[in-house]
């Protein structure tokens, strides 16, 4: 069984997690008032987003995001979910629906697959050698007109440490990879 919110860091107050990767992307995961965590994004120095996930009684929960076009704020009951307890080869899946006063990516309704791919004892990345290093796929689409299958056509195979969270993401599009990946080059716990 693993336990996925191990997976997903949320520091006390006054810590954070200072992350580099090695395109440009830098991640900073500080806790948010009220509980959960912000994780902010920048590439080449220029802010992309923060989105703020939670650790609640039914798994990791992402409620809403913070991006150039605005806020997107989750309804309740319909955020996007990461994962709780689950088992390799585990799929979970369901709806997702934004707010309709904060529609800040253009659309309302998504749909969130995530596999549980497996859990390596270790993975070696420029950032170092990390133990038991979890393996996800997640699939994810949005539209405005409401939540049909068979359309999830973005997502990423992503590698996450124990208390580090992502170290590793390769991205695909339409189910084709992009050529676009992410690796840790250096992180600070303070």
């Amino acid at each position: 069984m693993i336990n996925v919110p191990d997976y997903w860091p949320i520091p006390g107050p006054g810590r954070s997690i200072a992350k580099a990767f090695d395109n440009g992307l830098r991640a900073m995961i500080v806790p948010a008032v009220g509980g959960g965590a912000w994780l902010e994004e920048w590439q080449n120095d220029v802010w992309q987003d923060t989105w703020h996930y939670n650790a609640t009684p039914i798994g990791i929960l992402e409620d809403y995001d913070l991006g150039p076009k605005g806020r997107t704020q989750m309804v309740k009951g319909k955020e996007i979910i990461w994962g709780n307890q689950q088992n390799i080869g585990d799929l979970i899946q369901g709806q997702c629906e934004i707010a309709p006063k904060f529609l800040g990516i253009g659309a309302q309704f998504g749909w969130q697959e995530v596999k549980f791919i497996d859990v390596l004892p270790s993975m070696i990345v420029a950032a170092g050698n990390f133990p038991n290093v979890l393996q996800i796929e997640y699939w994810q689409y949005w539209t405005s007109m409401g939540v049909a299958g068979g359309q999830i056509s973005s997502g990423a195979m992503i590698w996450l440490a124990k208390g580090i969270g992502f170290i590793k993401q390769e991205w695909f599009k339409n189910n084709v990879d992009t050529g676009y990946a992410e690796e840790l080059q250096s992180y600070v716990i303070t």
